[in-house]
């Protein structure tokens, strides 16, 4: 008697700890998804910042390097314009 006794403890004991095991991992499963969905949602929100910030820059960039350009030009004491 003692020995079915402890053998369904054993056998008790075996059987959560798979139980337990498999839901752990399903829920890691999941973590691991959600986390996976964020960093690709993340990225494509970071691909639609470029596509919009990416062409006011450049403007901007040819901007400020005209400006640059002619503030360079109009300090040029000695320069003559020329035909072609």
């Amino acid at each position: 008697m003692k020995k079915i006794i402890l053998a369904l403890v054993i056998f008790s004991l075996i059987l959560s700890t798979a139980i337990i095991k498999n839901s752990a991992k399903k829920n890691e499963d999941k973590i691991f998804t959600v986390k996976e969905n964020i960093r690709v949602l993340k990225f494509r929100v970071w691909e639609d910042k470029v596509r919009i910030w990416l062409p006011e820059l450049f403007w901007q960039i040819i901007r400020v390097s005209i400006i640059i350009f002619w503030k360079w030009f109009s300090t040029k004491k000695n320069w003559k314009y020329k035909s072609l």
